[in-house]
């Protein structure tokens, strides 16, 4: 099943935080292959609920 993680938190040099949130695979076992990168946690789950109605 495709679901999304947060891979990514840092802060800038002029103080902006910024996030990647990771959409990928997960198998059973828990292992997660990644499949793409997005700045907001909405377009990864647009794209993970994409992804699992293939």
């Amino acid at each position: 099943m495709y679901g999304y993680q947060e891979t990514e938190r840092w802060i800038d040099d002029k103080g902006i935080e910024h996030v990647i949130y990771t959409v990928g695979y997960f198998y059973d076992d828990g292992h997660f292959v990644p499949e793409s990168d997005h700045s907001t946690p909405e377009e990864a789950a647009e794209k993970a609920t994409f992804l699992n109605k293939k």
